[in-house]
């Protein structure tokens, strides 16, 4: 989406660079006028298409298609009378009137995505079942095997993290055992990336570095292989669950003596246990969903 937006502004920078009064009295300028305003309505029609937004699509099109005529018809009448004054002045009204027509669009689309997004979190959501005094009395436990098994689910879940981190130069996802494995390798599939294991004691083979973090009661410990990463090395940290943030924290700890932590990603986040305070601030910290 972000690429596509990106596609509709472009033409609307080359618009404001080409209207600048000392450009503004020939031909050319009334082409890139009609360049940004059908490279405008190519992008509305990919992207309202895609969001099945078709209502805007028809409505959009029609105005834009209507005031690209306007538009040459005003310039074949000023071009006959060819009066500077005049030239400049409906040249930069056209250009307020297409900056215009952008914005409008942009709002449009941001809105859209911001529902699609929301829609997309309220059915994850939705499908994370909970299951009450377990594993022990208290305890509202929140089971992602629903999640997973519903295969729409499964698919939003990696999309949603993958959005969050897709511009942020990953070169491996590091996975927490073991539900992070489980989301970790289709992100890192996804975001054509290496996977990096985070293993408990004793279960990798070759020399291992380890970081020992506090339980509620004694001691754990978190590896990864010696040779797992350089210190150039730009990491994300997936796990399914966020709670009060120890073995997250571990984690960013052991990463960051080999490597470069630059985000960490879960799928829930306990809010209440305020586990994200632990975290350190110069690291994209992201949840999908918080209870």
């Amino acid at each position: 989406m972000k690429n596509i937006l990106q596609l509709v502004y472009r033409p609307a920078f080359q618009v404001q660079q080409k209207s600048h009064p000392i450009l503004a009295s020939n031909y050319l300028d009334y082409q890139v006028l009609f360049e940004a305003l059908f490279a405008l309505l190519r992008a509305l029609r990919i992207v309202l298409y895609q969001t099945k937004h078709l209502l805007f699509l028809i409505h959009y099109q029609v105005r834009i298609i209507s005031f690209a005529d306007c538009l040459f018809q005003r310039h074949l009448s000023i071009e006959l009378k060819r009066s500077d004054n005049e030239f400049n002045f409906c040249l930069n009204k056209s250009v307020s009137i297409i900056l215009f027509y952008y914005k409008v669009f942009f709002d449009k689309i941001i809105s859209c995505e911001g529902l699609k997004m929301e829609d997309n979190i309220k059915k994850i959501k939705e499908a994370i079942r909970t299951i009450p005094d377990f594993p022990k009395k208290g305890i509202m436990f929140r089971d992602i095997t629903t999640a997973l098994k519903d295969p729409d689910v499964l698919r939003l879940t990696v999309d949603e993290l993958y959005e969050r981190f897709k511009n942020d130069k990953i070169d491996y996802i590091a996975g927490i055992e073991s539900r992070g494995f489980i989301y970790g390798m289709p992100l890192a599939y996804k975001m054509k990336c290496g996977f990096i294991p985070v293993r408990k004691p004793n279960k990798l083979p070759a020399e291992t570095i380890s970081q020992e973090y506090e339980l509620e009661y004694g001691t754990d410990k978190i590896e990864i292989h010696k040779d797992a990463l350089k210190p150039d090395d730009r990491v994300l940290i997936v796990d399914d669950l966020l709670a009060t943030g120890g073995t997250a924290l571990a984690a960013v700890q052991l990463i960051s003596r080999v490597a470069k932590p630059v985000g960490i990603a879960f799928v829930i986040e306990l809010s209440e246990l305020e586990g994200r305070k632990k975290l350190p601030n110069d690291i994209k910290v992201v949840s999908v969903v918080k209870y």
